[in-house]
């Protein structure tokens, strides 16, 4: 195996050099995470952590997908219903790590939507079946374990080849009953706290290799089945908020046209990397770019930006460059949390969920548009200063602030003819960017220029976005994790970063999402349609109308401080 070892000394290089430079910044492992909530508007009020569905504002806001360009499946529908996951499926499945006696869990991503009657159970066991046969992930299952012929450095984390990676493999024997649960609450009165118990118990509690499918849904109902809600739990490698909205539409539609409604069946979808950066991967493809970006990165580190409130003591004595050493050499920083209850490997940590309004969504989009900024960015600032009331203790300070704030991917691919992908199918696209506000001072929120600050830090926020995009980032930011997924063990990485001690799996200080307008979004293609344009999304499709909606990730494990 001398060869195999020479042939890879260049990689094992790289990856010593880069783990040091992304682990400074704390980024490696989240580029990609997606979102906690948006908002949703009902007249004049709206969830801030929902999604807005509405057709009358444009927000011009680059996380949503509403480029309205015809989309068409062709031959594409006769490809194979297979593939090897991309790297950012194999974070959020995730890849196993076979020294370890300890279990990844699943990243979850949960959606839910309110609605205005009940659906009989019948008749939502029939959608799920034409969304099964329409979608190859939510029929899939994974095969293939992973593991690599040899690990070939002193610690255990570089990857040789990898015989039988894990994969996609669509499968015709998971059936509505494997999907599909229910649930019944007495009263009105309960409603309303049962969805949202089962909304926050389902972030930590999702869908694995081992269950009978990569995703779940339960209708939750009362017993005069006078108020209703679905609630959509994935596994993150199959699904983003953008595919949760087009299969909900799609069940909806199917609800109420049932046979009539004839989906077109899709392909198996393109992994992000493979959308985006096609052939060109590994570091045979890094630019000037590349080192440009990964620089940029480390430099966030040197910042030191807040990820624990004073409160913890192991923030005290957090040096990122020792803690960056420690985790390469396969050890927790400052040592294990203490293990409680809990989903393995978070330390018993659990997530809390809390739900908010915005008095009037038309008139903070008008603002927006006099500040010259998105929704957006306001929110981005508007979580860095909410952040800054708890972070500080007696003591108050001025303190730098990293922000994971959410991107479609699906705008930086090229068209679906040039390998891009279109939201056709379900699957994940979800990325991000890393924003860096500060120095704030502490308990900013609760001051009288809390105001100015606010859109002074939107507009800041705007600033970086617009020169990341220019400057390449999404596509730099898919091709350095691409690289280091293919070569290392990053999911053990990112599990001794969720059980340090001196990190608690923190990343950002805040993160925050924006799905942008739901019924801007295109939807699944009908049979009837032929070569046509796809329609829009509906909130509505008689007599089923969504009332609310609702979608998060977990970050209990690793990820914000408060998103």
């Amino acid at each position: 195996m001398e060869v195999n070892k020479k042939m890879f000394a260049p990689r094992r290089h790289c990856l010593i050099i880069f783990l040091l430079l992304s682990s400074c910044a704390r980024t490696i492992h989240s580029f990609h995470l997606a979102p906690p909530p948006s908002y949703l508007s009902k007249k004049n009020s709206a969830n801030l952590f929902s999604q807005k569905i509405t057709t009358s504002i444009d927000t011009n806001d680059i996380s949503s997908v509403s480029d309205g360009k015809q989309i068409n499946s062709g031959s594409d529908t006769q490809q194979a219903q297979s593939r090897p996951l991309g790297s950012q499926e194999l974070l959020m499945l995730p890849r196993q790590y076979s020294l370890t006696p300890d279990e990844f869990p699943p990243m979850t991503h949960t959606s839910l939507a309110v609605l205005s009657k009940t659906p009989p159970l019948p008749i939502l066991r029939s959608a799920i079946q034409k969304a099964l046969d329409t979608h190859p992930l939510l029929r899939s299952r994974i095969v293939g374990d992973g593991e690599p012929t040899e690990r070939i450095d002193l610690f255990q984390m570089v990857r040789a080849d990898t015989p039988q990676p894990e994969s996609f493999v669509a499968c015709d024997d998971i059936s509505p009953d494997d999907i599909l649960r229910s649930s019944t609450v007495s009263s009105t009165g309960d409603f309303e706290k049962e969805w949202k118990d089962k909304f926050s118990f389902a972030l930590d509690h999702g869908p694995g290799r081992e269950d009978p499918a990569l995703w779940r849904l339960e209708l939750i109902k009362t017993a005069d089945e006078k108020e209703c809600a679905l609630l959509f739990q994935f596994n993150h490698a199959i699904s983003d908020q953008s595919s949760a909205n087009l299969l909900l539409d799609q069940i909806l539609k199917s609800l109420s046209k049932q046979d009539e409604f004839k989906p077109a069946p899709q392909a198996m979808p393109r992994s992000l990397e493979e959308s985006i950066l096609k052939k060109n991967r590994g570091v045979s493809s890094f630019t000037p770019n590349t080192a440009q970006y990964v620089a940029g990165k480390a430099g966030e580190g040197f910042k030191s930006p807040i990820i624990l409130p004073d409160s913890f003591s192991g923030q005290d004595k957090s040096n990122s460059l020792a803690d960056a050493v420690t985790t390469i050499s396969g050890k927790a920083a400052g040592g294990k949390a203490e293990l409680n209850d809990g989903p393995p490997g978070c330390a018993g940590r659990q997530s809390t969920v809390v739900f908010r309004k915005i008095a009037n969504v038309d008139a903070l989009v008008q603002k927006c548009r006099d500040e010259g900024v998105s929704l957006t960015n306001v929110l981005s600032a508007a979580v860095s200063l909410a952040a800054s009331e708890f972070v500080g203790g007696e003591e108050l300070k001025e303190r730098n602030y990293k922000v994971l704030q959410s991107l479609d991917m699906r705008r930086f691919q090229e068209d679906e003819e040039g390998g891009g992908d279109r939201c056709n199918s379900v699957g994940c696209h979800a990325g991000s960017m890393d924003l860096m506000y500060g120095p704030i001072p502490d308990k900013s929120a609760s001051t009288s220029s809390s105001s100015s600050l606010l859109w002074k830090l939107a507009k800041e926020g705007k600033t970086q976005t617009e020169k990341f995009i220019t400057n390449g980032g999404p596509e730099e930011a898919v091709r350095v994790f691409d690289f280091a997924m293919e070569i290392s063990d990053m999911n053990n990485l990112v599990h001794l970063t969720a059980v340090s001690q001196s990190s608690l799996g923190r990343a950002y200080s805040a993160g925050i999402t924006n799905n942008g307008v739901y019924e801007r979004q295109l939807a699944v293609k009908e049979e009837s349609e032929g070569t046509g344009d796809r329609q829009l999304l509906e909130s509505q499709h008689e007599p089923y109308q969504i009332l609310n909606l609702f979608y998060a990730t977990s970050h209990a494990r690793t990820g914000c401080l408060f998103q």
